[in-house]
């Protein structure tokens, strides 16, 4: 973990909740996290909670430079109108070209990770995430990009997510953690967590404590999403946000503290 304390807001709330029936946003089964946000000093997260490897640890740090481009574009470009103003705009030959090509681009130090996906996020969204465009929202997760069993979890690659602007986006992030909840509930070693574990564990009275961490455009976060339940918000966001992901195992430090 750095020094330096990064420039970023973190908040707490001790619970979540059901989504509730009929909610066309939300897949059945969802939850989300419940209750009042508290501002926390950044120094009481739980940056280390599922372990102390750097594949086991939370950054939150500055996008690299070569993003800078894709993040003038954008600060200089997205349009003051509506929705149909931002749809066009997204789909425009010149926004293609400047954002939505980074996969084709040498991005140093980048390169030695795996590029996801960049994806535009309307403000006020308590979670972000879907299994695919146009679907329901998820609610808090775990992601399973490596496929990694319980005794090998620790191994599997961190996420790299950029916030490229124009509005803020917050990562949320829960304890205990994917192995901590998956034996709470009896599973063996070779168990592979899931998204449902988390649920059966709520379900069965098991309480998750849910981290809020906002992060300004040209701010972004490295962290083990298969290890930590979690989701994005633009809950306070007053615009929309473009954020794109990478997989990689990137030592701590690798980039500076936001």
């Amino acid at each position: 973990m750095h020094a330096t304390v990064p420039n970023v807001t973190a908040c707490i709330a001790d619970s979540v909740r059901w989504v509730a029936n009929g909610d066309e946003r939300y897949e059945a089964g969802a939850i989300v996290p419940d209750g009042e946000w508290i501002k926390i000093d950044f120094l009481d997260l739980p940056l280390t909670g599922a372990g102390t490897l750097d594949s086991e640890t939370i950054e939150f740090v500055r996008a690299p430079a070569g993003l800078n481009e894709a993040r003038e574009y954008i600060r200089d470009s997205f349009p003051t109108g509506g929705s149909a103003q931002i749809k066009g705009w997204w789909s425009s030959d010149d926004t293609v070209q400047s954002v939505r090509q980074l996969d084709r681009r040498e991005l140093s130090p980048l390169s030695d990770g795996d590029f996801l996906t960049i994806s535009i996020e309307a403000p006020g969204q308590l979670t972000t995430s879907r299994r695919s465009p146009g679907s329901k929202r998820i609610g808090l997760h775990l992601d399973n990009w490596d496929q990694m069993p319980m005794r090998t979890r620790s191994e599997s690659r961190r996420r790299l997510a950029v916030n490229l602007g124009p509005g803020s986006r917050a990562l949320l992030f829960a304890s205990p953690t994917a192995c901590q909840i998956c034996r709470s509930l009896g599973r063996t070693d070779d168990h592979l967590p899931h998204t449902t574990d988390v649920r059966e564990f709520v379900a069965n009275g098991g309480p998750l404590r849910c981290y809020s961490v906002v992060l300004e455009p040209g701010q972004a976060y490295v962290a083990p999403t298969e290890l930590l339940v979690h989701d994005g918000s633009t809950l306070d966001a007053r615009l929309p946000s473009i954020v794109a992901f990478w997989l990689g195992r990137w030592p701590v430090g690798f980039l500076e503290p936001a």
